[in-house]
Parts: structure tokens; C-alpha cells; sequence
């Protein structure tokens, strides 16, 4: 799970950044055991810190390093760090803060890419099929055991064997360190475990597995070629075996290999009529390190790119990918001149069947106009993992419950060349927190989304007609692209819900409140608006917005999708696409708010950036270029005298974006001047970067015209 905040997190091809509160107050006894229970879970997070360390520490995983200090496999550190970065506020599930602490952690030190958290998804609490495959592959398994009446439990578990319904299980008590077995019973629709004596059933499972990946980098030797340095990271119980890159050019001749290790072979070789240049153990002794550089310099006539999915890393040390290869990730290749497939653009979702256990998402985008586009491809924005496949641009997509799911587009030729991405859109149905409507007068509803797990009170309330049979209500959130598209205007938008129920209701209207974040708004709480989808079109069913309490209302006729929408989009885009940064990408800047000066309503958000950087606005009255001004990697598009918003500087972070909300009145020149009707500006970011050497770069422009 991942709180929603803004959708602005939502708008990547990276892992979606969480904002997370501060601890306060909150007193810890042995290792981490909370001195009261956690209002509305009864769990012991912080006992399950204590015995995520200890598994690190008997398991062989890789020390972990807390961030700005020193390695540190002491269990008080780590249940410190976990606070700080998940926030042991009373609101939410530990299951959900725990995952996105570590994997905070982990980011930016040895192990990033190494290790992963995860959630257990409710069809895994049922059976022994996930937990088997996680221990197959050296994950550690941490299960949240529900007693009735009783504090609930975090078990720490490992080596689970036998057959049939009921299994044997190792379990660790996180505050003495001592192991006991235990029985893991498959009850048909639950899996229940006994743990002192005490039989309880899993409610919650998170898990912490190795993970595989590959960074690369590109440097261009004069009068030599190109050099391409590749990065395999592993954790040690998954070491990288070999490694393979697709490429354009199969003429072995044109590539130069240093760094393997002795004894580990090479090869550019042909499969399928596709070309790998492959680096592979063999019969080696020896080991390839996590984070050991592997160099090819490429001599031949084609050029180097970073392209996606090119790279292939196994753990089996032959010549040919395997089926086991894991998801390849974005990296530099040798390629043709031939562009790639242009991205699927405008993908949109809506959603068509909700039930007990999955949601329908209907995915559509615009075909490809590129005619050797043959297939789009569906993956896990997150994952890599290919979803589906699909001939036409649009695809029915199964969702399982309580599972937040993001997904993007990628378009592939009859050559098996794959374009870019798409923006990502984002289905997640709340299975576990459906509500049970009984048969009752007129009442309210609230709502509470396990997506935001820090928000005191609702989420939304609804004020609900007379129920005549009972039934669960069920809330799907969904991000990204809405279909049918909104009416020209109430772009951006910020979050989307749909609401539907098994319970037969009284027709008549639904009166509904819907608690936002002030950080969602750019310019004001004023330009929020509610949208519902009624007959097949958005309509505007606002009634009032209370600033002092964060809460939007309106009315609806009936149980639908709803979707909160601020400011209009701004201004023409000009001078892009930007050079691409490190991430890959170019970065690029929108406007939203108002074109009328009287308004003083102008929101930047700059996209695309490589996280934790730095950078701020800059704006001129004249367009200009300028290419690599002052070394950096791209080109300014302002001319004249260009106003730097150097006291407003922002950090891109880890979903790598930043936002700028900017006062017509104060524009940084010297001295200060104000935006006036009828004058043309044009606005453009610039952040630091790394190429690989440090660097800085720019978005592409943004030109309003005001009025």
C-alpha cells in the first residue's frame, strides 16, 4: 500500500515517495514493544523492527546502514530509524509504514536495489503457495497474527516444511531472540498459526527479498567510441551469475570488455534473430561483487542509448538468458539510428466491475501512429513485471483486492524494439475496509482509506439513503488518466474514487465530504472543485469547500466515481523536449492557475528530475537558447534578463519533482517587479544532475501570455 497524497507522486516511472510524519511521545520498552497498543490495529510494530534485524543479523543479509550514521547492526538504531522514517503516529497499519521505512533506508546506501519490502496481498494470507515461493527465494517473511480479544502480533518466521494442510514453522520471540516451531494451518479460506499456545489467523504478511538490478552510465571517448559502464547490484544470497544487454550491433569486433572477473567469459551472440552481448561465470570460481563495474567500450558505427528494458540479470552463470532472468530494467545499449517506437500516450483508466476480491480496470490509449508498432505491452510500474499483452490500445486489467496497483504502457515494433513509457495510472481496491451497510433509516457513512493512514477522522463521509438490505460498500481509488476525460478546465486533478455497493439502497442523493491535504492545492483552497460521473459525463457537484477543516463537499445521485480537480492548465509549452537527464528522461515543467494577473494564481511543477536534487525557477520576458551554458547538460530557453528564484529553492526528492507557487507581484529581479496584463513570460527550471560527473540541467519552457 502507499498513502496518497498528491498524485504528483503518482506521475512517475519511479517508486512513489511518501510523506511521513514526525514521532512524538510514544514510549518503547524492550527492543521496540510499544508501552500501549496502537489505537484501532492492537499490533506491535516496533517489535516487528526488532525482529527484521534479527533476521538480518542470523540470516547473512547485508548490514543495514542507517542514514547519516555509521553501520549499525544494533536493534535500537533500527527501530530509531524506523520511527523516524515511517512516523508511529495512532493512524494506519504498521504492515503498510514498516515496508516504506525500510525500503527508506535502503535508498541511497550499499544495499539499494539489493533488498526490497514488500506487501503480502489478502489471496497470499490463504494459502502456502506465496509463502513458499518467498522462502525458495531467501526472502524474510514477517506474518501479523490476529487474535481474537488479544494484542495482535508481528511473527517473524522461516523454514517452513512438510505437506498437506498442516505445516511446520520456525518463529523467533523479537524480544529474547529465542526460535521455536510451531504448526501453519491451510484453513481454506485462511491460514492460522499458533504461536505460545495462543491460535490466531494471518491478517498481514510483509516481506523482505533480494533483489537484482543493473545501473549503467555512458562516457564518449574521442576518436575511440563509447564507453558503458554497467553496475550489477545483489545481495549475497542472490549473487548475479551473468549478465546480458540487447543490442543493435552483432559484430563482436566492435566491443572492448574489462572488469570481469577472472575466469568469466563474454560473447556477443545471436538469439531468436535478437543480438546479446552476454558476460557469464561459467565455470568460474570466482564471484562477481555487488556494485563491480563491467566496462564495454563500443567502437562500431551505431550509437549508445538508454533504452528500456535492455538488460537481463540471472543467477544461473550461462550464456543465454533464462527463463529465470528477472524483469530487465532501463539501461544504455548500443542501438540503430532509428528512433524507437513513439510511447503510448493519454493512458486513461475506469473502472467496470467491482466484486469481493478484485476490481475490472479498463485501461485505453492513443494508437501508435508508428507502423511497425505490432503489440503494446502492460507492465508493473514498480516491478517491472509484464503484465499483459495486447494488439489494440486499450486492455481490461484484473486487480486484485487491497493491492495497490500501478501500471504503464509501452508500445513494441515487429523488431522488438520497445518505446517509453507512459505515464503510469493507479487501481487500488479496498477490500478489507469495505464497509457493511445494514439495513437502517438515512445515516452517514465514514470512510477511512488505508492509502493515507495519518488523516485524524474520515476520509469521506457519506450521508447514505435508508439501506434495505445489507451489503458491502466498496471505495476504489484510481490515479493517473480518467476516462471519460475531464471537461476542459478542471485539470489537474488530484485524486478519484469510485463508489459502489452489493447493498440495496434507497434512490435519492448521496450527500458526500471529502477530507484533502493542503498540499494538493496549488495557489489556493478556493480553485478546488468535486467532480461526478454522471451519465457518462464529469459534472460539477460542489456545494463548499471548509478551509479550516480540509473538507470538500458535495451532492451526488447516486453511488459513482468521484474525482477532485484544482486549477486549470496554463500556458504553451516550447523549446522541448528537454535534454535527457540521468533518469533518462527529459524533465519537464507544467503550469497550472490562472491566466488573469488579478488572480495571482500560478502553480510550476517541474517533472522528471533525478531525485533528492536541488533546483530552482528561472523566468524572463524574452524566449532565447542557449546550448550547455556554463557546462551544464542542457539548454537555457530564456534570453534577456532572466530572474533567479534563488530564495525559493526546492528538492526534487525521492519521487523526483518539485513545485514552485509563485507571486505575480514579487518577480526576483532587481529591483522586484510585478507581472502585468498583456506582457508574454516565459518560465523554465534548472536542477542539478549527474551525468555521471556532477552537472546541472534544465526543464524544457513554459510561455503564459497574461491577461
Amino acid at each position: 500500500m502507499i498513502r496518497l497524497e498528491s498524485t504528483h507522486f503518482l506521475r512517475r516511472a519511479a517508486l512513489v515517495a511518501v510523506s511521513l510524519l514526525s514521532v512524538s511521545g510514544l514510549g518503547l520498552a524492550q527492543h521496540g514493544v510499544p508501552d500501549a497498543e496502537q489505537p484501532g490495529q492492537h499490533d506491535c510494530g516496533p517489535t516487528a523492527a526488532a525482529a527484521i534485524m534479527k533476521w538480518f543479523q542470523e540470516n547473512g543479509f547485508p548490514e543495514i546502514e542507517t542514514r547519516g550514521d555509521e553501520p549499525s547492526n544494533e536493534i535500537d538504531d533500527l527501530r530509531d530509524q524506523l520511527h523516524e522514517d515511517a512516523g508511529t503516529d495512532d493512524e494506519g497499519t504498521w504492515s503498510n509504514k514498516l515496508a516504506i521505512a525500510i525500503n527508506k533506508m535502503l535508498e541511497g546506501g550499499p544495499y539499494e536495489g539489493a533488498l526490497r519490502a514488500g506487501l503480502g496481498t489478502s489471496s497470499t494470507m490463504k494459502s502456502f503457495s506465496a509463502l513458499d515461493q518467498w522462502f525458495a527465494d531467501e526472502c524474510m517473511v514477517l506474518l501479523l497474527l490476529c487474535l481474537d480479544g488479544q494484542e495482535d502480533h508481528y511473527v517473524a518466521v522461516n523454514n517452513l516444511t512438510g505437506s498437506g494442510a498442516t505445516r511446520s514453522l520456525e518463529y523467533m520471540d523479537p524480544a529474547t531472540g529465542s526460535k521455536h516451531t510451531t504448526t501453519l494451518t491451510d484453513s481454506g479460506d485462511k491460514l492460522t498459526l499458533t504461536r505460545n499456545g495462543t491460535t490466531g489467523y494471518i491478517c498481514g504478511i510483509i516481506v523482505v527479498c533480494p533483489k537484482n538490478s543493473t545501473k549503467s552510465s555512458t562516457e564518449v571517448i574521442p576518436d575511440v567510441g563509447t564507453k558503458i559502464t554497467y553496475e550489477p547490484i545483489f545481495p549475497p544470497t542472490n549473487k548475479a551469475k551473468d549478465l546480458h544487454i540487447r543490442v543493435r550491433d552483432g559484430n563482436q569486433a566492435n566491443y572492448q570488455v574489462t572488469g570481469l572477473p577472472a575466469g568469466w567469459q563474454w560473447e556477443v551472440h545471436t538469439i531468436d534473430g535478437k543480438h546479446y552481448i552476454s558476460f557469464y561465470k561459467g565455470t568460474s570460481t570466482n564471484d562477481l561483487e555487488s556494485g563491480q563495474d563491467i566496462v564495454v567500450t563500443y567502437t562500431g558505427p551505431l550509437t549508445v542509448r538508454r533504452r528500456s528494458r535492455v538488460v537481463n540479470q540471472t543467477t544461473t552463470g550461462v550464456l543465454s538468458p533464462t527463463t529465470g532472468a528477472l524483469p530487465s530494467e532501463h539501461g544504455y545499449t548500443v542501438s540503430n539510428d532509428q528512433p524507437d517506437p513513439t510511447r503510448p500516450e493519454n493512458l486513461v483508466c475506469s473502472i467496470t466491475t467491482v466484486v469481493p476480491g478484485y476490481v475490472s480496470a479498463h485501461l485505453a490509449w492513443d494508437a501508435s501512429t508508428d507502423p511497425t508498432v505490432d503489440a503494446y505491452e502492460i507492465y508493473d510500474a514498480d516491478t517491472n513485471e509484464l503484465l499483459a499483452q495486447t494488439p489494440i490500445a486499450e486492455f481490461d486489467l484484473l486487480v486484485e483486492a487491497d493491492t495497490f496497483q500501478r501500471v504503464i504502457v509501452a508500445a513494441r515494433n515487429a523488431d522488438g524494439e520497445l518505446s517509453d513509457d507512459s505515464d503510469p495510472v493507479a487501481v487500488h481496491l479496498d477490500d478489507a475496509g469495505a464497509i457493511e451497510l445494514l439495513p437502517a433509516p438515512p445515516q452517514p457513512v465514514p470512510y477511512d482509506s488505508p492509502l493515507r493512514p495519518n488523516v485524524n477522522g474520515f476520509d469521506m463521509l457519506l450521508d447514505m439513503p435508508q439501506v434495505f438490505s445489507p451489503g458491502p460498500l466498496f471505495v476504489t481509488t484510481y490515479v493517473g488518466g480518467l476516462a471519460p476525460q475531464m471537461p476542459p478546465g478542471a485539470a489537474p486533478f488530484f485524486a478519484a474514487w469510485h463508489l459502489s455497493s452489493q447493498a440495496q439502497i434507497e434512490p435519492g442523493p448521496i450527500g458526500v465530504a471529502i477530507r484533502y491535504d493542503e498540499t494538493w492545492i496549488p495557489g489556493g483552497e478556493s480553485s478546488l472543485h468535486l467532480l461526478a460521473l454522471v451519465n457518462g459525463n464529469w459534472q460539477d457537484v460542489t456545494q463548499g469547500v471548509d478551509p479550516a477543516q480540509n473538507v470538500l463537499f458535495g451532492t451526488i445521485p447516486q453511488l459513482t466515481s468521484l474525482a477532485i480537480v484544482g486549477p486549470e492548465r496554463i500556458g504553451t509549452s516550447y523549446c522541448g523536449p528537454a535534454v535527457e537527464n540521468s533518469t533518462g528522461a527529459p524533465a519537464i515543467l507544467e503550469a497550472a492557475g490562472s491566466p488573469f494577473v488579478v488572480d495571482n494564481l500560478l502553480t510550476l511543477t517541474a517533472r522528471n528530475l533525478p531525485p533528492h536534487q536541488f533546483g530552482y525557477l528561472l523566468t524572463s520576458q524574452s524566449e532565447g537558447f542557449i546550448a550547455n551554458p556554463g557546462g551544464s547538460q542542457g539548454n537555457l530557453c530564456l534570453g534577456g534578463t532572466i530572474a533567479r528564484f534563488v530564495g525559493n529553492v526546492q528538492n526534487s526528492g525521492a519521487a523526483g519533482w518539485f513545485q514552485f507557487d509563485v507571486d505575480l507581484t514579487q518577480i526576483p529581479m532587481s529591483p522586484p517587479v510585478a507581472v502585468m496584463p498583456g506582457q508574454t513570460w516565459h518560465y523554465q527550471g534548472w536542477f542539478r544532475d549527474a551525468i555521471p560527473q556532477a552537472t546541472s540541467n534544465f526543464t524544457d519552457g513554459i510561455q503564459i501570455v497574461w491577461q
